[in-house]
């Protein structure tokens, strides 16, 4: 697979007056699927697990962004794309109280060695685990509320759901 189709909806979500978001499940060989805690100074989701993933810079693509964000999160080099997972258009309300649009891809990847080496980014993150069907409870520690997105994108990409 390649990017053709997330670029289109890419796009379409540009204009519509979206900016664009990349998530991704990094997925090793033996299936089981990393996710990193996010410190506790995180504005959004102190101390949740996350995706690796990020905004799309100005002029940049979903491939672009993703790359550029895999490497900055963890040091990894992305391998190959397995899948377009899930597009969620959303939105969040900035600091001046501005709705502020967002398309976001959920992508399923592989990377290029370095399974058990992350580097993680610093300020940012301060754990990552490789989960697999057995431990993705844990994928709802400091979550609120109903807010379980993470753990329902894992338990899809294991096929439980």
């Amino acid at each position: 697979m390649d990017f053709s189709e997330i670029d289109q909806l890419y796009e379409q979500g540009l204009a519509l007056g979206r900016q664009g978001v990349v998530g991704c499940l990094v997925v090793r060989p033996d299936g089981r699927v990393f996710a990193q805690r996010r410190s506790l100074t995180r504005k959004l989701f102190p101390g949740c697990w996350d995706l690796v993933g990020g905004h799309l810079e100005l002029g940049e693509t979903p491939r672009e962004a993703l790359v550029r964000e895999l490497a900055e999160e963890t040091g990894w080099t992305l391998g190959r794309l397995i899948g377009l997972r899930k597009v969620v258009d959303w939105e969040s309300v900035d600091q001046e109280g501005w709705v502020q649009l967002k398309r976001e891809f959920v992508v399923a990847v592989t990377i290029t060695g370095g399974w058990d080496t992350p580097r993680l980014e610093p300020g940012k993150a301060t754990e990552g685990h490789w989960f697999g069907p057995g431990d993705l409870e844990r994928l709802n520690e400091n979550r609120t509320g109903q807010d379980t997105y993470v753990y329902d994108l894992m338990k899809q990409e294991f096929g439980t759901s």
